[in-house]
């Protein structure tokens, strides 16, 4: 039996060695928070990690705010569009991100792109083209099929939340379910993969039973954010779901390719601002300790509400 001295003096000594570590939350979960590095040639990379929010009264969202007004940097990198089909700030974002001060919410990247837009800095997209991923994704045995309707499984719990993609007007009910899904597969999807779709919603309820092995309850899987999201976290533990697994690749290759995006910004410009989900910092925190050392300043954020 273990003597109560000796259960004393490992709680004491665990006590001593870890009361000023930062202890984060699991592996799998990481905080908002803001990182920056100021690096020896005068430049500056801040990075604010966030939990995805639409409240514009968010703590993550009152950060942005303030990075742009405070900070000003030279150049905003943007999670949710493909910089190299579109080009340094896309008219078509500058026009979306009306909605933010039209509606009062939108997502902290449309947000910070709205704040670029109305203060004259460029911004730019990190993600890797869905055309890219497909040869990518095939190199583990996923088919085009399979790609395409993991993009569609991607955006459901985003038109629960907001909407249509395009305008967030038309809401997403059981009376819409069809035509919205052919409208995203036929023409955004078949805008990002630059290539023609045929597939329809029926088509993708056949694949989910294929893949899942029983018919798609839509309202059950997708109508509630925090199970939604679920079908594309990533993963390849022997229970993961398909798309997970996919999720697993598709997020590795686009980390590789958002890395590189941030290297190139760093070197063309003087300050750096990048907004992305936590999870991305967490993927690229090690490579980001390499390329530029230890961050001058890390600070945790409230949650996102």
């Amino acid at each position: 039996m273990v003597s109560r001295k000796l259960i004393i003096f490992i709680v004491c000594f665990i006590q001593v060695c870890f009361a000023d570590a930062k202890v984060w939350p699991g592996p799998e979960v990481w905080p908002p928070q803001t990182v920056s590095w100021n690096l020896n040639d005068g430049k500056v990379l801040t990075i604010i990690a966030t939990h995805h929010t639409n409240n514009l009264d968010s703590p993550v969202n009152k950060c942005v705010k303030e990075a742009f007004t405070s900070d000003k940097p030279d150049i905003y990198v943007m999670e949710g569009f493909c910089g190299e089909r579109e080009g340094v700030s896309p008219q078509r974002l500058q026009e979306k991100s009306k909605i933010c001060e039209e509606e009062n919410q939108c997502g902290e990247n449309l947000y910070a792109a709205h704040l670029a837009t109305i203060n004259n800095i460029k911004f730019i997209g990190m993600e890797l083209s869905e055309k890219a991923q497909i040869p990518l994704l095939k190199t583990h045995g996923y088919s085009r099929d399979d790609v395409i309707f993991y993009l569609l499984v991607q955006q459901l719990p985003f038109f629960y939340r907001d909407g249509d993609f395009k305008t967030h007007t038309q809401k997403f009910t059981p009376q819409t379910w069809e035509s919205m899904c052919n409208n995203f597969l036929q023409e955004t999807i078949a805008g990002w993969i630059e290539d023609d779709v045929t597939l329809t919603y029926q088509d993708f309820l056949q694949w989910w039973k294929k893949r899942f092995g029983a018919p798609l309850d839509m309202e059950k899987e997708f109508s509630v954010w925090e199970r939604g999201v679920l079908y594309h976290e990533p993963s390849l533990d022997k229970d993961a779901l398909y798309t997970q697994k996919i999720a697993y690749w598709f997020h590795k290759n686009r980390d590789d390719h958002i890395f590189k995006v941030i290297e190139t910004a760093v070197k063309e410009n003087t300050k750096t601002l990048v907004v992305f989900g936590s999870n991305h910092l967490r993927a690229l925190w090690d490579k980001l300790n390499v390329a530029y050392g230890k961050p001058t300043s890390q600070k945790q954020l409230p949650s996102a509400t």
